[in-house]
């Protein structure tokens, strides 16, 4: 009820409004052009700063890329062999959970995660060698 009884009314934040005024005090002493010169340097500070991050975030994307790239087996294996371990586990305790009663359901948790644990080894063992680079240290 209180949300119809408010009046419907412009509301701005002081910090708007504040700028807004300084905007336009600073277009009529300063000028058109200062202005559009202040926001055309602003501008190239913006495309200069950007660059400056493209050229320091680049090279980390690239060598991540890279290591991916080299370790796609292991990434892809682990991954699914924690999927397939977690879901035994749950499956484990759940089984458990109905033969007594409810009792093995609060170790469905523990089981995921146990089960994820086992199951990332083993598909991070299985995998290790399908990665060239795993084949050129040995």
């Amino acid at each position: 009820m209180r949300l119809i009884a408010r009046t419907a009314g412009l509301k701005f934040s002081p910090l708007i409004v504040l700028m807004l005024a300084v905007g336009l005090a600073l277009g009529s002493v300063i000028g058109e052009r200062a202005i559009r010169r202040g926001l055309h340097r602003a501008a190239g500070a913006g495309a200069t700063l950007t660059d400056a991050v493209r050229l320091r975030v680049e090279p980390a994307i690239f060598a991540g890329g890279l290591v991916v790239s080299r370790s796609r087996h292991i990434i892809a294996g682990s991954a699914m062999g924690c999927a397939a371990g977690a879901a035994v586990g749950v499956g484990t305790a759940a089984v458990a959970g109905i033969v007594t009663g409810g009792l093995g359901w609060a170790t469905l948790p523990s089981a995921a995660a146990i089960g994820c644990v086992i199951g990332a080894a083993g598909g991070f063992a299985i995998a290790y060698p399908l990665d060239s680079w795993a084949l050129t240290l040995e």
